[in-house]
């Protein structure tokens, strides 16, 4: 039968952390060379984790803002240049010269690079 002991915080004001939170502040800190791990020090390692998990957190959301913004400022530049020139051309009366089909030939209409040169 497995018994559970509840041990708690030698300071009782400090914000309620998880078992991984306080695994990867020690291994910080083992990294970092401490060699006296405390209580301490372990909430401060906490509270700097936590801190950089928010300050990354935002500004990925303000990079995703930006790309979007971007996005949407060049998917919006064409269309509005086209706008403009459709606007310019209806005002000055002029109208935009009109291209011929794709004319295809014959068969017999046919022309060969350089078929009328003879090559000795």
């Amino acid at each position: 039968m497995k018994t559970y002991h509840e041990i708690p915080y030698a300071y009782l004001g400090r914000p309620p952390a998880s078992l991984w939170e306080v695994r990867a502040a020690v291994r910080e800190q083992v990294a970092r060379g401490k060699k006296h791990i405390d209580e301490n020090s372990i909430f401060q390692g906490i509270a700097e984790m936590r801190e950089i998990e928010a300050k990354a957190a935002i500004s990925t959301k303000s990079a995703r803002r930006n790309e979007e913004r971007r996005r949407t400022a060049e998917k919006t530049k064409p269309q509005a240049k086209r706008e403009q020139a459709v606007s310019r051309e209806e005002n000055s009366g002029h109208k935009r010269p009109t291209v011929p089909a794709v004319v295809t030939p014959d068969e017999d209409e046919i022309i060969e690079a350089f078929d009328d040169i003879d090559v000795r």
